[in-house]
């Protein structure tokens, strides 16, 4: 129950204010791109809370068990191979969740039977899992964030404090970052910054701490009767949702108050030049936003339900990002990739959301041809087929590269597909493929189709 508890923190400010107000659909352009789910849920397993960092995936999955408590383990999934998914946990009688990834760095809040709350470091090449922090009766660990180098998370004994580790060097900055009366919450870290809610006001502001210099801890901007919470960074640019702050407790998940509905709006902070910018205009919730490069997400109820927006640091420019049947939350971003949570089949899934670019096409028809080199030449009708396919590949990528996107995409649907479909349409393969295996068409058909819905996506 535990870490439905802390899911719930996470998104408590919304989940409360939906279904109170809500507020008239505004209208923005779509982003570009294609859609993959990459789990399934069943009667008794849901996934959730995806976070990504290049081509690995993680997320929680949570299995409802037959005496009705649940069980969380943590999940994570290759881009490079489609799958399948691996359980890096697979403790029936613990719980691990509030995961997040750096590379191949995972770390996660494990609890189990005597320790409310460890901090674990896990390196998916090795499978060696580390203790990072071990809890007590008397302190626990949560809500760990990751980047190349550190580990930051909150310490809760007598009040909520936030910690660090170099996991690079072993050297732990356990105390230097908080050590007061205020409750510290959700930190995230890059480089040489963690940013964190700091209650010390009675409302929320948020906080930065240099690492290298040793602090001291700053607020990043005055705040007055606003709050300012669920900060994200990334280089020296951070994101927060700001609103108006009503200090009336609201408990379960909001004791020291909360935002007032629909007040809530995404800002962006640049640290070395000190400018605070508001992103978003629409009365609508907001949650959780994530920022990578120039490109920052979130949360968004102005539909009626949860949907994901998207705003361009680069253009200015507010897009709709994922919209549609179900809600749509717990999204994290890296780059042209974005993973989220959806109940659009109904239960909760992770669903990933590649952006169409001309870099994101060039990369999945790459991805095809890596896959059709490493074919035997053994299941080409005969071995020369081989390099005419990659030939042909080669030439879309020379469309691509001069942006005659429809010619591209003639090329791998009317050309292309033509030559490795027949078992995907009769069950065998047919006269006109290239590829007479039916396991080999399958193996290269995904990379194929994928950019097919991509570039269609881009035009």
């Amino acid at each position: 129950m535990r870490h439905i508890l802390l899911r719930a923190y996470r998104i408590g400010v919304l989940l409360l204010a939906v279904g109170g107000v809500l507020f008239a659909s505004t209208a923005s352009a779509q982003v570009p791109g294609t859609s993959t789910r990459l789990s399934t849920a069943t009667a008794v397993h849901t996934q959730n809370d995806p976070t990504i960092s290049g081509t690995n995936v993680v997320w929680t999955d949570t299995e409802r068990l037959p005496s009705g408590s649940t069980n969380a383990d943590i999940y994570s999934y290759d881009l490079n191979t489609n799958g399948p998914a691996i359980n890096l946990t697979n403790t029936p009688d613990d719980q691990e969740f509030l995961e997040n990834i750096k590379g191949n760095k995972v770390v996660w809040t494990h609890s189990r039977a005597g320790s409310p709350g460890d901090i674990v470091l896990y390196d998916l090449p090795t499978a060696n899992l580390t203790n990072i922090a071990t809890s007590s009766s008397a302190v626990s660990f949560q809500q760990p964030a990751i980047s190349s180098q550190y580990v930051a998370f909150v310490r809760t004994n007598i009040q909520s404090d936030i910690d660090a580790f170099d996991y690079i060097n072993g050297v732990s900055l356990r105390r230097s970052v908080t050590l007061d009366a205020a409750v510290q919450a959700r930190p995230r870290v890059d480089g040489d910054f963690i940013v964190y809610e700091d209650y010390g006001s009675g409302n929320p502001n948020v906080f930065g701490y240099q690492i290298s210099t040793l602090g001291p801890n700053f607020a990043l901007a005055s705040s007055g009767s606003v709050g300012q919470f669920f900060p994200d960074i990334n280089g020296h640019t951070v994101v927060w949702v700001e609103g108006v702050w009503d200090p009336t407790p609201q408990p379960p998940f909001r004791p020291l108050g909360g935002v007032v509905p629909g007040t809530e709006q995404i800002v962006a902070y640049d640290l070395f030049t000190r400018t605070r910018t508001q992103l978003t205009t629409v009365a609508s919730n907001k949650v959780q936003p994530r920022i990578s490069g120039s490109r920052v997400i979130w949360t968004d109820d102005r539909n009626g339900n949860l949907d994901i927006y998207l705003y361009d640091l680069a253009t200015q420019q507010e897009l709709r990002l994922i919209t549609g049947p179900g809600d749509h939350f717990f999204a994290d971003i890296d780059g042209d990739r974005v993973v989220y949570t959806s109940t659009e089949r109904g239960a909760e899934e992770v669903f990933l959301f590649t952006i169409a670019t001309p870099a994101t096409v060039s990369q999945q028809v790459g991805d095809l041809r890596t896959a059709i080199t490493g074919l035997a030449a053994s299941v080409f009708t005969n071995a020369n087929l081989q390099k005419a396919f990659i030939n042909k590949i080669n030439a879309v990528v020379q469309d691509i590269n001069q942006g005659l996107y429809q010619d591209a995409l003639d090329k791998l649907q009317n050309d292309i597909l033509a030559k490795m479909d027949g078992c995907a349409t009769t069950g065998a393969p047919d006269s006109n493929d290239w590829i007479t295996d039916c396991g080999a068409q399958a193996q290269v058909s995904s990379s194929l189709l994928q950019a097919i819905d991509l570039l269609r996506a881009l035009i």
